[in-house]
């Protein structure tokens, strides 16, 4: 719609006059960055606009870069750049990124989840296990990491373990009823 199209271009000339007063500032490289992505993404679906979709990747993953350039241990740039890649169905260059962004930034719960979406995408079960098993350290109530995990847990025939995440989950979410259908299904094998 051309509605969504004037937000888009208001937000990226809001960003750009944010540049001039603030040139080296990476956050709003990243924040620009974030504009041309989900531009990407809204015409994800639109066969006709693939070259449109591209062009929007190939601005996001510039102004991404300008970021991680002004700051290379900045971890949002860094991050953006690996779902870039993964929009790309680029994953052994995404799973790079994002491991060279844990060093930076090892304690990013959302991070660790991605990187275990990644790893269980890319076949890596063992590594994705231990990401989702990392990010539920970090941050015990992250109920989409414990769903990961059981799921895997169940996968590994390590029926108790899968049991403790899903009743772990609904605790957390209470109303959940597919969840706690996992967990009935789990539990009576």
């Amino acid at each position: 719609s051309s509605h969504a199209t004037d937000l888009v271009k208001q937000a990226i000339a809001a960003y750009e006059e944010a540049l001039k007063l603030e040139p080296a500032n990476p956050f709003t490289y990243t924040a620009l960055g974030q504009v041309y992505a989900n531009r990407a993404d809204s015409l994800a679906s639109d066969k006709e606009k693939a070259a449109e979709r591209q062009q929007a990747l190939d601005q996001a993953r510039a102004q991404f870069q300008k970021a991680k350039d002004l700051k290379s241990d900045y971890a949002p740039a860094r991050f953006q750049l690996a779902m870039i890649d993964i929009r790309e169905n680029k994953i052994k260059d995404a799973i790079t990124k994002l491991e060279e962004t844990k060093v930076i930034a090892p304690f990013d719960t959302g991070l660790a989840f991605q990187l275990g979406l990644i790893y269980q995408a890319d076949n890596q079960k063992d590594k994705a296990q231990a990401e989702f098993e990392r990010a539920v350290a970090l941050d015990p109530n992250y109920a989409n990491a414990r769903y990961f995990l059981g799921l895997l847990y169940d996968q590994a025939k390590e029926k108790q373990k899968a049991v403790d995440q899903f009743e772990k989950i609904v605790e957390l979410n209470p109303d959940n009823e597919l969840v706690k259908k996992i967990l009935e299904n789990l539990k009576t094998g």
